[in-house]
Protein backbone atom coordinates (compact mmCIF):
# COMPACT_ATOMS: atom_id res chain seq x y z
CA UNK A 1 0.00 0.00 0.00
CA UNK A 2 1.14 3.51 -0.69
CA UNK A 3 1.94 5.80 2.06
CA UNK A 4 0.42 9.44 1.94
CA UNK A 5 3.28 11.20 3.61
CA UNK A 6 2.71 13.37 6.24
CA UNK A 7 -1.17 11.78 6.77
CA UNK A 8 -1.98 9.46 9.31
CA UNK A 9 -3.65 6.32 8.94
CA UNK A 10 -7.56 8.07 9.71
CA UNK A 11 -6.92 10.74 6.40
CA UNK A 12 -5.43 7.73 4.19
CA UNK A 13 -9.17 5.65 5.00
CA UNK A 14 -10.90 8.89 4.51
CA UNK A 15 -9.20 9.61 1.54
CA UNK A 16 -9.83 6.14 0.25
CA UNK A 17 -13.70 6.19 1.10
CA UNK A 18 -14.00 9.37 -1.12
CA UNK A 19 -11.99 7.51 -3.79
CA UNK A 20 -14.57 4.44 -3.94
CA UNK A 21 -17.29 6.38 -3.70
CA UNK A 22 -16.29 9.03 -6.73
CA UNK A 23 -15.65 4.80 -8.72
CA UNK A 24 -19.02 3.97 -7.85
CA UNK A 25 -20.83 6.93 -8.72
CA UNK A 26 -19.37 6.18 -12.25
CA UNK A 27 -19.10 3.05 -12.35
CA UNK A 28 -22.81 2.49 -11.06
CA UNK A 29 -23.83 5.63 -14.27
CA UNK A 30 -21.86 3.24 -16.68
CA UNK A 31 -23.66 0.09 -16.05
CA UNK A 32 -27.48 1.63 -15.87
CA UNK A 33 -27.22 2.29 -19.27
CA UNK A 34 -24.88 -1.54 -20.34
CA UNK A 35 -26.39 -3.88 -18.74
CA UNK A 36 -29.03 -5.99 -20.08
CA UNK A 37 -32.55 -6.22 -18.60
CA UNK A 38 -32.67 -9.73 -18.54
CA UNK A 39 -30.27 -12.73 -18.44
CA UNK A 40 -29.50 -16.27 -17.22
CA UNK A 41 -27.93 -16.72 -14.10
CA UNK A 42 -26.20 -20.21 -13.80
CA UNK A 43 -26.18 -21.87 -10.23
CA UNK A 44 -29.02 -19.54 -9.01
CA UNK A 45 -30.16 -21.61 -6.70
CA UNK A 46 -26.77 -22.26 -4.93
CA UNK A 47 -26.17 -18.41 -4.39
CA UNK A 48 -29.33 -17.69 -2.54
CA UNK A 49 -28.48 -21.09 -0.35
CA UNK A 50 -25.08 -19.26 0.09
CA UNK A 51 -26.68 -16.29 1.05
CA UNK A 52 -28.88 -17.67 3.23
CA UNK A 53 -26.56 -19.90 4.76
CA UNK A 54 -24.46 -16.56 5.76
CA UNK A 55 -27.29 -15.15 7.17
CA UNK A 56 -27.90 -18.05 9.53
CA UNK A 57 -24.21 -18.26 10.36
CA UNK A 58 -24.00 -14.46 11.38
CA UNK A 59 -26.97 -14.77 13.38
CA UNK A 60 -25.59 -18.23 15.22
CA UNK A 61 -22.04 -16.49 15.87
CA UNK A 62 -24.17 -13.36 16.70
CA UNK A 63 -25.74 -15.38 19.52
CA UNK A 64 -22.51 -17.35 20.74
CA UNK A 65 -20.19 -14.06 21.01
CA UNK A 66 -23.63 -12.36 22.97
CA UNK A 67 -24.34 -15.61 25.39
CA UNK A 68 -20.46 -15.12 25.64
CA UNK A 69 -20.08 -11.79 26.66
CA UNK A 70 -17.21 -11.04 23.21
CA UNK A 71 -17.34 -7.60 21.39
CA UNK A 72 -17.21 -9.41 18.25
CA UNK A 73 -21.29 -9.66 18.35
CA UNK A 74 -21.04 -6.02 17.05
CA UNK A 75 -19.31 -7.83 14.15
CA UNK A 76 -21.74 -10.66 13.32
CA UNK A 77 -24.91 -8.28 14.46
CA UNK A 78 -23.85 -5.71 11.73
CA UNK A 79 -22.88 -8.29 9.33
CA UNK A 80 -26.21 -10.53 9.76
CA UNK A 81 -28.07 -6.74 9.41
CA UNK A 82 -26.22 -5.65 6.14
CA UNK A 83 -27.21 -9.58 4.38
CA UNK A 84 -30.97 -9.18 5.52
CA UNK A 85 -30.87 -5.77 3.79
CA UNK A 86 -28.99 -7.44 0.71
CA UNK A 87 -31.17 -10.08 0.96
CA UNK A 88 -34.74 -8.34 0.64
CA UNK A 89 -33.52 -5.94 -1.85
CA UNK A 90 -32.36 -8.95 -4.37
CA UNK A 91 -35.74 -10.86 -3.45
CA UNK A 92 -37.74 -8.03 -5.02
CA UNK A 93 -35.93 -6.66 -7.40
CA UNK A 94 -35.76 -10.02 -9.17
CA UNK A 95 -39.42 -11.08 -8.37
CA UNK A 96 -42.06 -11.85 -11.44
CA UNK A 97 -44.67 -9.42 -11.27
CA UNK A 98 -47.92 -10.42 -10.00
CA UNK A 99 -48.15 -13.25 -6.64
CA UNK A 100 -43.99 -13.08 -6.89
CA UNK A 101 -43.88 -9.53 -6.59
CA UNK A 102 -46.05 -9.45 -3.65
CA UNK A 103 -44.48 -12.53 -1.73
CA UNK A 104 -41.26 -10.71 -1.47
CA UNK A 105 -42.36 -7.32 -0.80
CA UNK A 106 -44.65 -8.80 2.24
CA UNK A 107 -41.56 -10.87 3.31
CA UNK A 108 -38.76 -8.18 3.10
CA UNK A 109 -41.56 -5.85 4.47
CA UNK A 110 -42.50 -7.81 7.65
CA UNK A 111 -39.53 -10.40 8.19
CA UNK A 112 -36.12 -9.64 6.56
CA UNK A 113 -36.20 -5.55 7.32
CA UNK A 114 -37.27 -5.49 10.63
CA UNK A 115 -34.93 -8.32 12.00
CA UNK A 116 -32.02 -6.22 10.11
CA UNK A 117 -33.54 -3.07 11.82
CA UNK A 118 -33.43 -5.06 15.14
CA UNK A 119 -30.11 -6.43 14.58
CA UNK A 120 -28.26 -2.88 12.76
CA UNK A 121 -29.62 -1.55 16.32
CA UNK A 122 -28.15 -4.17 18.43
CA UNK A 123 -24.45 -3.77 16.30
CA UNK A 124 -24.81 -0.01 17.50
CA UNK A 125 -25.92 -0.80 20.97
CA UNK A 126 -22.86 -2.72 21.21
CA UNK A 127 -20.40 -0.45 19.86
CA UNK A 128 -21.87 2.51 22.00
CA UNK A 129 -21.39 0.49 25.28
CA UNK A 130 -18.03 0.16 25.16
CA UNK A 131 -17.45 3.69 23.94
CA UNK A 132 -20.16 5.72 26.81
CA UNK A 133 -17.84 7.86 29.00
CA UNK A 134 -18.18 6.22 32.26
CA UNK A 135 -18.55 8.83 35.44
CA UNK A 136 -18.80 8.61 38.72
CA UNK A 137 -22.31 8.51 40.82
CA UNK A 138 -22.68 10.73 43.59
CA UNK A 139 -20.71 8.60 46.45
CA UNK A 140 -18.32 6.69 43.97
CA UNK A 141 -14.90 7.40 43.11
CA UNK A 142 -12.30 9.20 44.85
CA UNK A 143 -12.18 10.94 48.35
CA UNK A 144 -9.64 13.03 49.52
Amino acid sequence: MVRLRGMGWRRTAIVCAAAAVLFYAVWIFYLSGTMPSVTVAYNWSTAWLALDGFEALAALLTGIFLFKGSSYAALTAAGFSTSLCIDALFDVTTAAQGTPLVTAVLEAALVELPFAALSGMLAIKLLTAGTAPQTAGVGEGRRS
